[in-house]
């Protein structure tokens, strides 16, 4: 399967919205520690608006088909002084259709984040992961990334 990673488009917003709502059910279902139901309150719509107003909201897509979504930050205020909070991109919110999460579209959602800090000039990558979140913890690790510490934790 072939992907292409962008920068969303406006009148794309509204379908990765739609993405995340599906994936907060579907973890529901499967009992993932991540997002509960409250997480559509703290990032609704308009949250994913603005992130693409500013050039953070990215989409994996097949031909058209949005597989997934992703917000890129440059700077992560959870992380602790000491840490270069500033320095190094965190990938947050990010979400892939059932589908492209089983075949290849995780890992390559993962590779295209690490491409874009690279162009930044940036050493690392973050991924936004509760710790007690064994399901995505273990698929971080599987895909070759490892704890390096933890941040102040907040509803999400």
């Amino acid at each position: 399967m072939t992907y292409r990673f962008e920068p969303a488009k406006p009148e794309e917003v509204p379908g990765v919205f739609s993405l995340f709502v599906r994936r907060v059910a579907w973890m529901k279902e499967k009992h993932i520690c991540q997002w509960d139901q409250y997480y559509l309150e703290v990032y609704p719509l308009s949250y994913y608006q603005s992130q693409q107003e500013k050039g953070r909201l990215y989409v994996l897509k097949e031909k058209e088909r949005i597989a997934g979504a992703v917000v890129l930050l440059s700077a992560d205020d959870r992380w602790p002084d000491g840490q270069s909070a500033s320095a190094d991109p965190s990938v947050l919110r990010a979400a892939l259709e059932r589908g492209a999460a089983d075949e290849a579209g995780g890992p390559e959602l993962l590779r295209e984040a690490e491409v874009l800090a690279l162009r930044q000039q940036k050493q690392f990558l973050r991924l936004d992961c509760s710790i007690y979140s064994v399901f995505l913890n273990h698929y971080y690790e599987s895909a070759g990334f490892h704890l390096a510490g933890r941040c102040k934790e907040g509803p999400y």
